[in-house]
């Protein structure tokens, strides 16, 4: 789930964005904040915009860093059955139990 919500204070001309998103066991919540230059005139629109894309950088960012992470859980599961297979393939049937549990993990990994 995804929810975007606005703070806005013109007295200290600035815009607050948060961005809340569901994670994996709790809830994320990314600020980007936009402040008025004295120089230039109020824009709450203006504000909520450059508030927002801040934010979003941050999402953009926590996505890229959570997908690499399960993608390098993924190659380290994968480079295990690989060395377990052929072991097995040389006769060694001990850990076929364990090829049986990192299937199964890695099965759960790629389907999150």
């Amino acid at each position: 789930m995804k929810e975007t919500k606005y703070y806005v204070n013109e007295a200290k001309r600035t815009v607050v964005c948060v961005i809340s998103l569901d994670g994996e066991y709790e809830i994320e919540n990314f600020i980007g904040k936009a402040k008025c230059s004295p120089e230039d005139s109020w824009d709450e629109e203006k504000g909520k915009e450059i508030a927002r894309l801040r934010a979003m950088i941050k999402v953009k960012s926590w996505v890229r860093k959570n997908k690499l992470d399960t993608i390098e859980r993924i190659d380290w599961r994968i480079d295990q059955l690989q060395k377990l297979r052929q072991k097995y393939l040389n006769g060694d049937t001990r850990n076929a139990h364990e090829i049986a549990h990192l299937f199964e993990a890695l099965n759960e990994e790629m389907n999150k």
